[in-house]
């Protein structure tokens, strides 16, 4: 498990990927926009600016260190992945497109929160 600052970090990560998941419900894009860069905002800035390495020098786990590592590298791509989905469901003008980007979008940010819930070690 994380140190608990880091745990911090990303529960308060899980915590802006779940007020997307309603902002997404909600359907209101230009707030969905605007969660979305937050999030990707606060991903970049606090939770890849963790030095895994310096951790595992402090006592962290090797193997906790190399699987946190594999996760922020997945939940990069995925928010990447999820940024671009948002530009398709803004340009979709079919209600069937539009709940497909829709669905596409809830999926992606399940997984992140599947990923988050893995790096806590609640699952």
């Amino acid at each position: 498990m994380l140190p608990e600052p880091y745990h911090q970090l990303y529960l308060n990560f899980q915590r802006l990927l779940y007020q997307l998941q309603t902002q997404l419900a909600q359907g209101d894009r230009s707030l969905l926009q605007a969660d979305l860069a937050v999030a990707q905002t606060y991903f970049q800035s606090q939770i890849l600016a963790i030095n895994l390495e310096e951790l595992e020098l402090e006592g962290l786990e090797a193997a906790v260190a190399a699987k946190t590592q594999s996760f922020q590298v997945e939940i990069n791509k995925q928010m990447r992945l999820l940024k671009t989905d948002l530009m398709f469901l803004q340009t979709a003008r079919l209600a069937i497109t539009q709940s497909q980007r829709q669905q596409q979008m809830s999926d992606r940010i399940v997984l992140l929160l599947r990923y988050c819930e893995a790096v806590l070690g609640e699952k």
